[in-house]
């Protein structure tokens, strides 16, 4: 299978330090990456438009496993670039064994268009967080603007030493509030919703 960008992004979301290794690693499987710090998850999907036959050296079947995350964040960093191919834009798995797991890394050159990188393999089961997921209806549904959010909650979020942000929803026509205050200081913001059709 094929991981771009997105998919590796996904490391910086596990524990970076703990007695449960498993959590400091990214689970790979062939339809998604997923790490999580017991706080915090993120699930990517690989991308549909991603053929493993355009990366010839690639497995083409595996079952899903563990990778140290601190590696794949530090190691496996796809290089900028203008070219839409594939080969250079995802990284594959080349053969998987008990212990690490080699990656071929695009490398930006069209003479050695990749590279074996070597991330160390964690043992342990991922999580089932699946059962955590709720499955009933939603009590509502709301779209904002992501990078308008994660500004807000940066910056607000140093006024607590826990970086605590309060989130308030109104209704659908109103903006969600935020608040976040310490003994000597408060902030309040808010971000309008965006309203499809």
């Amino acid at each position: 299978m094929l991981f771009n960008r997105n998919n590796l992004a996904v490391a910086k979301f596990a524990a970076k330090y703990g007695v449960r290794q498993e959590i400091a690693g990214v689970l790979f499987t062939k339809e998604k990456t997923c790490a999580t710090d017991s706080f915090r998850l993120l699930e990517v999907s690989v991308d549909k438009n991603a053929k493993p036959k355009d990366f010839p050296e690639a497995m083409r079947g595996f079952k899903p496993f563990i990778a140290n995350a601190e590696w794949v964040r530090e190691k496996l960093k796809i290089p900028a670039n203008k070219i839409s191919l594939p080969v250079f834009n995802n990284v594959a798995v080349k053969h998987i064994e008990d212990n690490k797991i080699t990656f071929l890394l695009p490398t930006g050159n069209t003479e050695m268009m990749t590279m074996p990188v070597l991330v160390p393999r964690v043992s342990g089961k991922f999580p089932d967080y699946e059962a955590i997921f709720p499955t009933e209806e939603p009590v509502a549904e709301i779209v904002i603007n992501g990078e308008f959010l994660s500004e807000l909650l940066k910056t607000m979020s140093v006024f607590d030493y826990m970086h605590k942000v309060k989130i308030k929803f109104y209704s659908a026509e109103k903006p969600l509030v935020l608040e976040a205050n310490n003994e000597n200081q408060r902030s309040r913001g808010m971000i309008m919703l965006i309203k499809e059709s």
